[in-house]
């Protein structure tokens, strides 16, 4: 049997070797040039299922291909044992209220709003529909509260922590689910500070960078910017020892400004913000402020760059890492396939404040993905129906857009995202881009680490230390 060469990456590094990354098993390598050249030559090749003679192999495809075969059944035995279990809801988002105080210029959400009046979700219904959510679905590992603005509603959060451990105790709940928010960061006052101490409530704090990029991004109906409104909550989840992590939208505002990827890593970690996730905003085809074709190199290349840096400092021992990353070495690592572009509709979902669940809370105020109502049953064949739709849509293997992509089994992206720039769930967007540079930039930074044995210590060492001490927020997307 021989590995079909149309399924293999090869690459030219960022220090202009040659790599080949096999998507399957998930290992990559440098290459010499002849083993590279023959599989840019043959990897266009019979995509029927035939093999490629073995006459004018080189010599290293000859010797890599048994140990790729091998690699493949062994993260495929590996896939098998981590998929097997029960079915636990990873993360619930409760939408609090759809009222928010501030008015982001690239807010996918019309303001909160979702198209739709202002209104809020009760402690009532948020009752009953995690009831009945417990009762289809084996548990909830995380909620997180969203909006609007979530802190907005804050006797809706105290009410969802204080039931949740009431079921705790009386064993109608199997564990008791971490909390987290989702915050422009604008609202503190002793009534917040103490329902985050009291429930241990995370909060994901939304920063675009240096106040003359966020404040024109990030402003009130007035006008006004939340800079300096931010950063003072910040000081005092320090001060009260809150855990928080932080988002950044990087948009065409801060690539016009002159400001680079690396550039707001590096302005984060003036303020002792070592993990931030930053994320290419995302615009419909119709946006003025969309990515222009020179501007999406130039964001990849910022990737690539950030990329570059971000393992230096890893090596170095001082971190200043970035959500794509430590999304793409986990699975590149330990060798754990993706099978879906992510958790949305399988092991998420979202309530809005009617009721209704969502896959994620990307898609709420879209009538299209409403699965069911959470305020009645959900063990429902019309349930059971939608979800099925939703996660063969969710599926790689049944996109046509990421099974032959070579990246697809490291890659966790945002089918929000998709529909957004795409109007549809399949496509590809501005995240496709990005993971496949990033993806890229560490292979060839890992096999440059790896051949001097101090500096490959170090950075395991490093990461190790790094992944141990770094809490996961409960909101990535």
């Amino acid at each position: 049997m021989s590995i079909l060469l149309q399924e293999l990456h090869a690459f030219h590094g960022n220090d202009g070797h040659h790599f080949i990354f096999d998507p399957e098993s998930m290992v990559f390598f440098q290459s010499d040039d002849q083993t590279f050249q023959y599989i840019r030559r043959n990897r266009g090749g019979s995509s029927s299922g035939q093999t490629v003679p073995a006459n004018g192999r080189s010599s290293q495809f000859q010797q890599m291909e048994d140990v790729l075969l091998k690699e493949r059944a062994r993260v495929s035995q590996r896939y098998q044992r981590a998929s097997t279990g029960k079915h636990t809801i990873s993360r619930l988002t409760i939408l609090t209220t759809t009222a928010c105080n501030l008015n982001c210029t690239y807010c996918y959400a019309d303001g909160g709003a979702y198209g739709g009046p202002v209104n809020r979700l009760s402690a009532s219904n948020a009752s009953t529909a995690i009831r009945n959510i417990l009762d289809y679905y084996k548990g909830i590992d995380a909620i997180q509260f969203f909006g609007g603005e979530p802190l907005l509603n804050p006797g809706l959060i105290e009410s969802v922590c204080r039931d949740c451990e009431t079921m705790f105790a009386q064993g109608k709940m199997p564990n008791l689910p971490r909390f987290g928010a989702t915050s422009n960061g604008t609202i503190w006052n002793e009534r917040i500070a103490s329902l985050l101490k009291r429930y241990k409530i995370s909060l994901n704090i939304s920063i675009d960078g240096p106040q003359e990029v966020h404040d024109r991004s990030r402003i009130d109906v007035k006008g006004n910017g939340s800079f300096h409104r931010v950063f003072r909550t910040l000081e005092a989840l320090k001060e009260h020892e809150i855990p928080f992590s932080v988002e950044v939208t990087y948009n065409t505002i801060t690539m016009r400004a002159g400001y680079s990827v690396w550039d707001i890593i590096s302005f984060l970690a003036e303020h002792d913000i070592y993990h931030p996730h930053i994320v290419p905003a995302a615009f419909a085809p119709t946006d003025g402020n969309r990515w222009t074709p020179p501007e999406r190199k130039q964001l990849a290349q910022h990737y690539r760059e950030a990329t570059q840096r971000a393992v230096a400092s890893l090596v170095e021992g001082k971190p200043m890492l970035f959500s794509y990353i430590t999304g793409i070495l986990q699975p590149l690592l330990l060798k754990i396939p993706q099978p879906l572009v992510c958790a949305a509709g399988v092991h998420d979902l979202a309530i809005d404040t009617a009721g209704n669940i969502y896959p994620c809370f990307m898609f709420i105020g879209q009538d299209e993905f409403i699965q069911h109502s959470a305020l009645q049953s959900l063990d429902d064949d019309d349930y059971r129906r939608r979800g099925h739709d939703f996660y063969l849509q969710n599926a790689k293997e049944h996109r046509s857009s990421c099974e032959n992509c070579w990246a697809r089994n490291i890659c966790t992206s945002c089918l929000g995202m998709h529909q957004i720039e795409n109007g549809r769930l399949d496509g590809k967007t501005i995240n496709c881009l990005i993971i496949q540079t990033v993806a890229e930039t560490l292979m060839t930074e890992l096999a440059r680490l790896q051949q001097t044995p101090a500096q490959w210590k170090r950075f395991v060492d490093n990461y190790r230390s790094f992944r141990l001490g770094s809490a996961q927020p409960i909101e990535i997307c």
